[in-house]
């Protein structure tokens, strides 16, 4: 074998092994049942793992609930429209026990991260309040009408989705008993793809309490 030959192989073997690090990590990077955002995502999915945890509780409850099913874990920080676009097909809510077919049912819609933090201006001011610390996402997308305070209530200061198996969301009152989409951020690991890979594999643990993919 030449020379080239040699450092060809070579090349080869690094660029497997790379691989079959990566293939080990992305099996192992998010915990059981949760779900990793697409890896081919690129820069519009952030990396985080999702977990929708079946609840009937109020908005900062569900935020609790999701630091316990995963220490770091909060309600989901939605980026823009492709990560909603992604929550919205992985996480589809059945209008039959969210919306008014046949009677009124709110058993199942989900809440957000999303919260009003000035609740004195009406319905429309104040929506830059995220569960998640150092989430400062701008995007919304609200259903048709919404956030209006149905009814005249003065009290729907946190946000949700849904309703009648709508995607975009609704504002609704933080102590209504919804289910919770929680996520946890996936982070660069600090030690080297194989290496957390192999973290893993022995502790089945976080590495640091976050979850980490290759770089």
């Amino acid at each position: 074998m030449t020379e080239a030959q040699l450092a060809q192989s070579r090349k080869i073997g690094a660029a497997m092994g790379a691989a079959a690090a990566h293939d080990v990590l992305a099996s192992l990077a998010c915990p059981p049942d949760w779900i990793a955002s697409p890896e081919n995502g690129g820069e519009s999915l952030p990396p985080k793992c999702y977990r929708r945890l079946v609840a009937a509780s109020s908005q900062l409850e569900c935020n609790e609930l999701c630091g316990r099913a995963l220490p770091g874990a909060t309600l989901v920080c939605v980026d823009n429209a492709d990560e909603q676009a992604f929550l919205a097909s992985a996480f589809p809510v059945d209008s039959s026990c969210c919306g008014a077919q046949g009677g009124f049912h709110m058993e199942c819609c989900t809440w957000i991260g999303l919260y009003q933090t000035v609740t004195t201006r009406g319905s429309e001011f104040g929506w830059d309040g995220w569960r998640a610390p150092g989430c400062t996402s701008h995007f919304r997308t609200w259903k048709p009408g919404d956030p209006d305070d149905a009814g005249g209530k003065k009290d729907e200061n946190c946000a949700a989705y849904g309703w009648e198996g709508a995607t975009r969301w609704m504002d609704v009152d933080c102590e209504a008993p919804f289910h919770c989409l929680c996520e946890a951020t996936l982070a660069p690991s600090p030690r080297g793809c194989a290496q957390c890979a192999v973290t893993h594999t022995q502790h089945r643990i976080p590495c640091r309490i976050r979850y980490f993919y290759c770089t």
